[in-house]
């Protein structure tokens, strides 16, 4: 319940940071890498107040280094899940 919280807080303000992002942005990749950059920080802020909100009880430096953790097993995953869904597509076609 957490992580759809999460995620639907992140979905929101993405959107809503996306047509000003598109506009200031608008010399193709560099502007998506950029858009991708702040995204991902955006992500890991938002995650860290969601998590110390819901986990009150311990403190804030421990619930950044939990939230850190995290983010990094969290990306570790899409990162191989990615790969993996690449090479089947590559070896099928």
């Amino acid at each position: 319940m957490l992580n759809t919280f999460y995620r639907g807080l992140v979905l929101v303000i993405g959107l809503l940071l996306f047509p000003v992002l598109y506009i200031y942005y608008k010399n193709g990749t560099e502007g998506f890498k950029n858009y991708a950059f702040i995204i991902q920080i955006l992500d890991f802020v938002l995650m860290y107040w969601c998590y110390s909100q819901f986990f009150n009880k311990i403190s804030k430096i421990k619930s950044l280094g939990l939230t850190l953790l995290t983010y990094l097993i969290m990306t570790i995953i899409n990162v191989v899940i990615g790969y993996v869904a690449g090479w089947i597509a590559s070896s099928v076609y």
